[in-house]
This record gives structure tokens, C-alpha cells and sequence, in this order.
């Protein structure tokens, strides 16, 4: 009966002990999940939608920055930059659909441009109010000119669908300089659906891991309760064994522990602590193979030290007992196991200690689920980290309000997310190109007025000129520095005096930039080199050289000086430069051949049959150079551009007037368009991903990483490539 209540009461201890902290456990995941998790899951979303349209507003408002910049520079009227940007930002889409759209007012309101309400075009809005009475239009316009920019919520048509009307909130943003009012917006049922799907999601994963976590808990709690059976049917023979003296019976407490699972052992108390009886799983326990070899020993080999077996032997003579002692015990072989060590005083007649009965129980494997359940549930307090969030910068204004050069140097940085938002709402990647390139414009003039403020008047007029990528307006996130001075031809006396200004001038300009984000020039292509830092003659001196008498190597060395672009200064000085070069290119066929075998030198990555062709080296390994893909297009158009006379540096304007020329054939001009945009695209997109993982970028796509149909265009591209070369050779060196 008494042994009945003890099972009983042992059951209700396991349970407590085991079973209720599981399950509580498992509930507080689940609180946490409904009550925590998802509301601020919820919450971060709605933020993270007004985020993503103050970001797309910003974005699209440098598009009508960039054109009022130009119109600045007189380089168009304000009509035509207001035409074109409307242009532009009629077509921007984003969203999953890409359906999602930009609007643009003005103040009175009237609308300048709704992409899905054309009748709306050049009417006054004023008076339109949605189905609560707001008048939102003057709502935008009040929001926008009073603070600049803004959020404001109210009801409109689901989208393109005109007989739907649904919650939405809005972003807003004035550009003074056109006293416009530009904005976009989210859907809220949008947002909720958005919600409730990932929510749904969340919830079937938390219950995935939840079951994971019962079922491993369920073992681990099975295991627990097997030892647990086990320790107390060697506690209750233990017990037995010492209600019927079975140590004055050696036959009884053998049959008795030889035919259990747990082992059972007898010592003696005194400094010796030998082994008097040991059962065959007690001796294999303790790594031996035989009673007699268990005996020749002592009760040393259950603690490291002589110290921990004098506080054992205290606890057993002061308690009469010592429970769930837990030992590492090495055995003979170097291996380990953890033990839990259950020892009872048995005292004589006179109650003098006698000797020492205990039981051990090999727990290793349970240590180790222990420890395993231990991580899970402290995975389960750690899971479903925080969101991250980022924002983009007003970058144009940021450089033309700068102060001090250290304010634009983190520019670049800020540039990132700016240029993904754009990729994001399918921006066209020729443009986005030339607006990067606009930033490295911006902050290159900004650098330059710092340097004028420090060095003084400039003591004659000069031009700066970029070259290469920045020169064509196709630059990428990845990118260096190429850049020059020409200034005016001056008498020969002053001309070291002065180039002295515009070195120093360079020095700080350059060294200014690289910390911007743009590193020198491995080639020293660069205006601080005084080799590029030249009077007008010199450089018409330096063209008339490499037009006329240089070789194939040299021009490779050069052949981005022919892609220059007026940055700052006299623009006059470089127009000169480039009407001089346009008149020595005439019939010079040395030279178009020398730039054709360049060309030719740039093999696009096809292999045979068809394979794209990666490198071996093991820094790029499985991988190849977008930049060298792109090569052979920048240098096939470069040269017919020359020789037609087409001062444009940009590509696809270059093609654009090749076409016209009829220089080349609309197929072509087609099928070049495409190929360009597509690689740079891709170049973009490469870029954007490594930021976004925060590795260091470059310009090596790993075709596997690519989709089937993603490589089945390039290597379409790559083919088309082969075969502008041939047509580039034919032209010009009469083989094909």
C-alpha cells in the first residue's frame, strides 16, 4: 500500500516537475506569437508601407529635380523639362501588379498629370471631395506647402478599377521650383490583406515549430520518465534490500541487481573506499570487465579529486544519503560518460556507519536531450527577429546645400537604397544610370567650388571634364574616378603658375571624391596627374597624336578620353576640344582599324556550343565580368559615333543618332538598344542584391544564380554581340 503512494506521489512530482514547465512553455510561445509578435508585426508593415511611399515620392522627385537642373544649365527649355518629367512619371509603376501609380498637381489645385483619370488632366480639382467630404486635392496641397511634405488619408478608386472606392493614405511632396505637388499612396485594405496573408503564413509556421517542439519535448519527456521509473525501482530494491539486511544475504542482493538495468555497488567508508559488491551493469559503468578488476581498485575513479570525495563522504554521513550526485567518470579507454550517483548509509546495530550502498544511472544521453531542449526553448524566446527599415536621402539637394566636403562624403552610401527604389518601380535602366551619374556630377562641381573658396579666383577660365562611364552618363554603383582639366591657352611664361593653381585645385577635388565613395584611378586617369591637367592646345595636340600616329596598345590606354563630358567651368573650352577632334576624324582609316582590333579583343563571354563561359581563377570562380560583357557594345558604338560625327557621349544617344543618320539600320539599332539596357540592368540589379547582403561589390554575376530565362537572354545577347563585331570588321578592316 505505502509503496502504491509513493508511485502516486512520485507521478504528480514528475508531472510537476516535467510536464507543466513544457507546457507552459509552449504556451508562452503562443501568447507571445498572438499578443506580441503579430501586432508588431502588423504595426511594422503599416510603417513600413509609409516608408516605401515617402521613399518612391522622394525618388520620382529627383527626377524633377535633375530636369530643372538642366534647365538651369540651359540645356532645354522649362517647358520641354516639365513635358519630359511628366512624361517620365506617367509610366513609372510599382507593386505587385504594377499597377500603382504617381500623381502631380499644382497649388490651386488644378492636376497636371493622373495616369488612370485623364479626364482629370488640366482640371480644377478643388472642389473634388471622396464619399466623407474631404476635399483632398486642397488636403495635398495645404500638407505640401505647409510642411513641405506629408501623409493624408482619405477615399479613392481601387486602382485602374473606377467602380471601387476604398480607404488609401498618401504621401505628398511640394517642388517649389514648379510650385507642384507630387504624390503616390498605398491602399489600406491592401496593406490588411497583406497583413493577414503574412500573419496566416506566420501563424501555420509557428504551428509547424510548435508541433516540432512537442514531438522532440514528447521524447525527451518519454526518456525522462523511462530513467525516472528506473531510478525509483532501484530506490524501492534499494530499500527493500535494506529492510531484510539483504547484505548478510550475498545470493539475495545479487539475483536482485543482476537483473536490473541501473548498476548497484557496496563500498567500505573508511580512506581505502573499496569496492566490496558491484552488479555486471555497475562494472561495465565503470569501464571494467570483470569483479575482480573493479575490486583491485577504489572509489577515487568516481571524482577528480581526493577534495570532492571528502565533501561527498560529509553529505552521505550528515544526510544519511546523497542524491542525483552527477559525475563525469572517464573510463579506461579515454572516453567519458556523465553518471548520477545515488549513494545511502548503512549503519550497524550500535548505528556506527557501516558501508555505503548506492545505485548509478548512465544520463549521458539524457544530458544531451536536456541541453537540446534547453536551446529549443531558447530558440523559442528568440524567434521572429525585428524588421529593418531604411530611408532615402534627398541626395541632389543634400550636395548643392553642403557646407563642408566631409557632408557629401556618406552620399554614396545613401545612394543605394535610392537607386533599388527605382529598379523597384521598373525605372528604365539607361535613366537610372544617368542619374547616378548626376550624383557623381553634383558632388564633383560641389567639390570644386570648395576647392575655388580655399585657392581663390581660378587665375584663367578652364573646363573639368569626366571620362569613361561618368563621361557617357552610364555609371553604376561600381565605380572609379576618371577625370581632367583643360584651361584656357595662356602665355608660356605663366603656364607653370597656373597649372600649379589647377593641380592643387585637382589635388583636392580628386582626393575629395575618392572619400566620397569614387576611388582614384588605378591608371592615374585623373585631373591631379599634371599629364592631364593641360592648356587647350596641348590637348588638341595630345588627340592629333593619338588620331594620327598612335598604335593599337596606346589607344586601348586612351580610348576613354574620346567619351569627354563638360562638368564645370567654361563649356566653351571643352565644345572647342570636341569641334577640333570632329575635324581631324575624317578619313582616317589607321585609325578606325586600330580601334576595331580593340574591339575584336573583347571576346563576349559564348562559348562554342553555346555556354556561357565563366572563369577559372578561384577569386571569380563560376562566374564572369559583366563590365567586359558590356565592353565590345560601349566600344562598337564609340567608333561609328567618331566616325560619323556624332558628339553625343552617352550610348543609346549615340545610337539614337546613329539611327538618324541612317549610320545604322533601325533592326540593329533595335537589337543594341535592347542588349545594352538588358546588361546594364543586370549589372544594377547584381549591385543592388550584393548591398543588400553586405558584401563588397563588384561586377561578377554567377550565371547559376540566374533563372533559365534570365540566361537564355544573355547568351541571345552575347551571340548578337559576336555578330556586331563581325559587322564592326567588316566596316572597317574589310574582314568579316
Amino acid at each position: 500500500m505505502d509503496s502504491i503512494k509513493l508511485n502516486k506521489k512520485s507521478e504528480i512530482l514528475f508531472f510537476v516537475k516535467i510536464i507543466i514547465p513544457i507546457f507552459l512553455t509552449i504556451a508562452l510561445f503562443i501568447s507571445t506569437i498572438y499578443f506580441v509578435f503579430i501586432p508588431k508585426f502588423a504595426e511594422n508593415s503599416i510603417n513600413h508601407k509609409r516608408e516605401k511611399i515617402k521613399e518612391l515620392t522622394e525618388s520620382a522627385a529627383s527626377i524633377l529635380m535633375i530636369s530643372e537642373q538642366a534647365v538651369r544649365d540651359g540645356a532645354i527649355t522649362k517647358k520641354v523639362a516639365k513635358e519630359q518629367a511628366v512624361a517620365f512619371i506617367k509610366g513609372l509603376r510599382y507593386g505587385p501588379e504594377g499597377k500603382d501609380y504617381f500623381w502631380i498637381t499644382d497649388t490651386q489645385p488644378k492636376m497636371i498629370m493622373h495616369p488612370y483619370n485623364p479626364e482629370l488632366n488640366n482640371q480644377n480639382v478643388s472642389n473634388f471631395v471622396d464619399r466623407q467630404g474631404k476635399q483632398m486635392f486642397m488636403e495635398f496641397v495645404s500638407v505640401a506647402k505647409n510642411q513641405g511634405a506629408g501623409y493624408v488619408d482619405y477615399f479613392w478608386q481601387w486602382k485602374d478599377d473606377a467602380t471601387k472606392i476604398v480607404p488609401k493614405l498618401s504621401y505628398v511632396q511640394y517642388f517649389e521650383p514648379w510650385d507642384w505637388v507630387l504624390g503616390t499612396g498605398v491602399y489600406i485594405e491592401d496593406v490588411k490583406q497583406e497583413i493577414q496573408k503574412l500573419t496566416s503564413k506566420l501563424i501555420k509556421i509557428s504551428l509547424a515549430i510548435i508541433t516540432l517542439i512537442v514531438l522532440i519535448l514528447a521524447y525527451v519527456t518519454k526518456q525522462s520518465h523511462k530513467i525516472e521509473q528506473k531510478r525509483r525501482a532501484a530506490e524501492l530494491a534499494l530499500l527493500a534490500a535494506k529492510e531484510r539486511e539483504l547484505g548478510e544475504t550475498k545470493a539475495k542482493y545479487e539475483i536482485l541487481t543482476n537483473n536490473i538495468n541501473i548498476g548497484v555497488f557496496r563500498t567500505t567508508l573508511d580512506k581505502k573506499g573499496e569496492f566490496l559488491e558491484a552488479n555486471p551493469v555497475a562494472i561495465k559503468m565503470f569501464g571494467f570487465n570483470s569483479k575482480e578488476e573493479l575490486f583491485k581498485t577504489n572509489t577515487m575513479i568516481l571524482f577528480h579529486s581526493a577534495q570532492e570525495r571528502k565533501a561527498f563522504l560529509k553529505k552521505l554521513l550528515n544526510k544519511g544519503e546523497a542524491k542525483n550526485e552527477l559525475v563525469l567518470l572517464k573510463n579506461k579507454l579515454g572516453g567519458s560518460r556523465v553518471i548520477s550517483v545515488y549513494a545511502v548509509l548503512v549503519k550497524d546495530e550500535n548505528g556506527s556507519p557501516k558501508y555505503c550502498d548506492g545505485i548509478v544511472e548512465d544520463i549521458t544521453e539524457q544530458k544531451f536531450l536536456d541541453q537540446d531542449k534547453e536551446r529549443l526553448i531558447s530558440e523559442l524566446q528568440t524567434a521572429l527577429l525585428q524588421n529593418k527599415r531604411y530611408s532615402a536621402s534627398k541626395l541632389i539637394h543634400r550636395i548643392q546645400t553642403a557646407v563642408a566636403p566631409e557632408e557629401i562624403f556618406n552620399i554614396k552610401t545613401r545612394l543605394h537604397s535610392w537607386i533599388k527604389a527605382l529598379i523597384n518601380v521598373g525605372a528604365d535602366p539607361n535613366s537610372i544610370a544617368e542619374l547616378v551619374t548626376s550624383i557623381t556630377d553634383f558632388s564633383s562641381s560641389k567639390f570644386i567650388d570648395f576647392a575655388i573658396n580655399k585657392l581663390g579666383t581660378p587665375p584663367t577660365r578652364f573646363a573639368f571634364i569626366a571620362l569613361g562611364s561618368q563621361g557617357r552618363n552610364e555609371q553604376t554603383l561600381k565605380t572609379d574616378q576618371d577625370n581632367a582639366i583643360i584651361f584656357e591657352d595662356i602665355d608660356e611664361k605663366k603656364q607653370n603658375e597656373v597649372r600649379e593653381y589647377f593641380l592643387a585645385l585637382a589635388h583636392m577635388v580628386c582626393g575629395w571624391l575618392d572619400k566620397a565613395g569614387y576611388p582614384f584611378c588605378n591608371g592615374e586617369v585623373m585631373a591631379k596627374n599634371q599629364k592631364w591637367c593641360q592648356p587647350l592646345a596641348t590637348w588638341k595636340d595630345y588627340f592629333k597624336k593619338w588620331v594620327t600616329e598612335a598604335g593599337p596598345d596606346e589607344l586601348m590606354e586612351v580610348n576613354i578620353f574620346f567619351d569627354f563630358r563638360y562638368i564645370y567651368g567654361k563649356e566653351e573650352l571643352a565644345n572647342d576640344l570636341r569641334s577640333y577632334l570632329n575635324s581631324i576624324l575624317k578619313d582616317k582609316a589607321s585609325f578606325y582599324n586600330h580601334l576595331t582590333k580593340n574591339c575584336l579583343h573583347y571576346k563576349p563571354p559564348i562559348g562554342f556550343f553555346g555556354n556561357i563561359v565563366v572563369e577559372s581563377a578561384e577569386e571569380h570562380k563560376e562566374s564572369f565580368s559583366i563590365k567586359k560583357a558590356m565592353t565590345p557594345i560601349s566600344d562598337f558604338v564609340r567608333i561609328y559615333a567618331l566616325n560619323n560625327g556624332v558628339s553625343s557621349t552617352n550610348t543609346i544617344d549615340r545610337l539614337a543618332a546613329l539611327n538618324n543618320l541612317e549610320a545604322i539600320n533601325e533592326k540593329d539599332y533595335q537589337e543594341i538598344c535592347y542588349a545594352f539596357n538588358y546588361l546594364i540592368n543586370v549589372k544594377l540589379k547584381h549591385q543592388a542584391d550584393l548591398i543588400k547582403e553586405g558584401k563588397e561589390l563588384d561586377n561578377y554575376i554567377t550565371p547559376k544564380t540566374l533563372t533559365k530565362v534570365e540566361q537564355k537572354i544573355l547568351k541571345e545577347i552575347f551571340s548578337q554581340i559576336t555578330n556586331f563585331q563581325k559587322k564592326l570588321s567588316f566596316d572597317f578592316t574589310g574582314k568579316a
